[in-house]
C-alpha cells in the first residue's frame, strides 16, 4: 500500500475522490488519453517571458496529461533561460518530457507567440504584458517585450488550468472567455527589490518548486552572490514527480534539498541546504534577520511562523479537494495580522474524517484488506502543477517587490477558476 501512496499521481486523484474512476488503474487509463498541443509562434526567441510560458508549459503539462505533450510550429527558437540558454527549443524537448510533432487539428491547443493558422478544437492563445497577461480565444495584439518572468509562468499555469477543465470536467467557459490576471505585489516596482538579500525558503514541494523554478528562469544578475538557504526533510517519489517543477525520474529516491540546491547551483547560486524539519524550539542561529519565503502545507507550522528569524516572511497555500484545488492564499508579514492570529483555530485536516466510500477506495481496500493503508491514501491531497506554477508566480513575485514601497494589503485570495 505505502508503494501505492507513493506512486499515486496527484492530479489523477481527483477522479478518484468524485467517484468517475472504479479504479486507480482507470483513473490513470483516463489520463492517458490527454493530450494538449503547444504551437510555438513567432516572436519568442526575442520575448523571455513568452519563453517562460513556453518552458512551463512544457514542463507542467507531462505531469498531467499523460497521453502527451506535442509541440509543433517554430520549434528551432534558441532559447535564453536558466539551463535551457544557449541550446535549442527542440533538442530541450525530450529533456522536459514533451513530443515534437506535426500540427494536429484535432488537440486542444495552447499558442505561444504570435501565429496566423487557423483550427476548430480548442484553442487559446496566451500573450504577457508588463505584470499582466491574457490566457483566451482571441489573437493577442502585437508581442510586447517588457513582461517579467513570473507572469510568463502564472499565464502557462492558468493555460494549462484551463485545458484541464475542458478535457477533464468538460466546463463549458473553459477556452471560451479571456481572462486578464496580474500578479499580487507588496510594494512598487522591482528596482530595490529584495531578491538583491538571501533568503530562507523552507518546504521544497510542489509549491517550494515552483517559486524556484521562476528564480531559476528569472536570469537573475549572479553577480549579486544571492545567497539561498534550502530546507526541507522529505525524499521524491514517482508521487514527487506529478507536481514538482524541479524534479524528474532520474531524481527519483534523492533528498528533495540536494536535487534543488545541485539545479540552482549550475546556474550560480550558492545554496546552504538543510535536510531536516524546522522545529520552532530548535531554530538555526543566523547573524541577521533574512527573508523567509515559506511553502509548508501545515497549520501547525504557518501558525508558529512569527516565530522565524525574519526580516520578511512570504507564505503561500494552495487548497485541497475536488473544489478546493485551484484556490491560492499568499501572505506577507509582519502585517496587521500576527500568523498565530490568522491561524488560531485548530488545524481542520486533524478532524476531518476520511471518506473511503469511493468505488476506487472500495477496490483498494478490497484488494489490499489495509483499512488503514487505503484511508491514509485518500487523505492525501489533490494538487497540480499548473495551479503550483501560479501559486510559485505569485509568491516570487510579492519575494522581489520593491519593499521600500509599503503597501497596507498584507494578503491575497485567488481561484485560478475564477480570474
Amino acid at each position: 500500500m505505502q508503494t501505492m501512496i507513493e506512486t499515486l499521481n496527484r492530479t489523477a486523484k481527483i477522479a478518484l475522490d468524485d467517484g468517475s474512476s472504479a479504479t486507480l488503474d482507470d483513473a490513470i487509463k483516463r489520463f492517458e488519453s490527454f493530450k494538449v498541443q503547444i504551437v510555438v509562434g513567432a516572436g519568442v526567441a526575442s520575448n523571455t517571458a513568452l519563453q517562460a510560458v513556453l518552458l512551463t508549459l512544457i514542463n507542467a503539462a507531462p505531469r498531467t496529461f499523460l497521453g502527451g505533450v506535442l509541440v509543433t510550429g517554430e520549434t528551432d527558437v534558441q532559447l535564453d533561460l536558466a539551463w535551457f540558454k544557449g541550446k535549442i527549443l527542440s533538442q530541450v524537448l525530450p529533456e522536459l518530457n514533451g513530443q515534437l510533432s506535426d500540427f494536429s487539428p484535432d488537440l486542444p491547443t495552447i499558442v505561444v507567440g504570435e501565429w496566423i493558422g487557423e483550427i476548430e478544437t480548442f484553442c487559446i492563445f496566451v500573450s504577457c504584458d508588463g505584470n499582466k497577461f491574457t490566457v483566451g480565444p482571441e489573437r493577442p495584439s502585437p508581442i510586447k517585450k517588457d513582461a517579467t518572468i513570473q507572469t510568463g509562468v502564472a499565464a502557462a499555469g492558468v493555460a494549462l488550468n484551463e485545458v484541464f477543465h475542458h478535457l477533464y470536467f468538460g466546463r463549458a467557459l473553459a477556452g471560451q472567455r479571456n481572462i486578464i490576471g496580474s500578479l499580487p505585489s507588496h510594494g512598487g516596482s522591482q528596482e530595490n527589490s529584495s531578491m538583491q538579500d538571501d533568503a530562507w525558503f523552507i518546504g521544497l514541494g510542489h509549491l517550494g518548486q515552483a517559486v524556484l523554478w521562476v528564480l531559476s528562469l528569472s536570469g537573475v544578475s549572479l553577480d549579486k552572490k544571492l545567497q539561498l538557504r534550502l530546507q526541507d526533510y522529505d525524499h521524491i517519489t514517482p508521487s514527487s514527480l506529478s507536481t514538482c517543477l524541479m524534479s524528474w525520474e532520474k531524481d527519483m529516491g534523492k533528498l528533495k534539498v540536494d536535487v534543488v540546491g545541485e539545479r540552482l547551483s549550475q546556474l550560480g547560486f550558492v545554496c546552504e541546504t538543510e535536510a531536516n524539519k524546522l522545529i520552532y524550539d530548535d531554530l538555526p542561529k543566523i547573524k541577521e534577520p533574512i527573508d523567509c519565503v515559506v511553502a509548508v502545507d501545515n497549520i501547525s507550522f504557518r501558525k508558529g511562523m512569527d516565530k522565524l528569524p525574519s526580516k520578511r516572511i512570504i507564505e503561500a497555500g494552495i487548497g485541497d479537494g475536488i473544489n478546493g484545488f485551484t484556490k491560492v492564499q499568499l501572505h506577507v508579514f509582519p502585517g496587521e495580522r500576527k500568523a498565530a492570529d490568522i491561524w488560531a483555530g485548530g488545524d481542520p485536516k486533524a478532524t476531518n474524517i476520511v471518506s473511503i466510500n469511493a468505488p476506487a477506495y472500495q477496490d483498494m481496500l478490497h484488494n489490499t484488506k489495509d483499512i488503514c493503508g487505503t484511508t491514509q491514501l485518500a487523505g492525501r491531497s489533490i494538487a497540480t502543477p499548473f495551479v503550483g506554477a501560479f501559486a510559485g508566480a505569485c509568491l516570487f513575485n510579492l519575494w522581489v517587490s520593491d519593499i521600500s514601497v509599503q503597501r497596507k494589503q498584507n494578503s491575497w485570495n485567488f481561484d485560478v477558476n475564477t480570474l
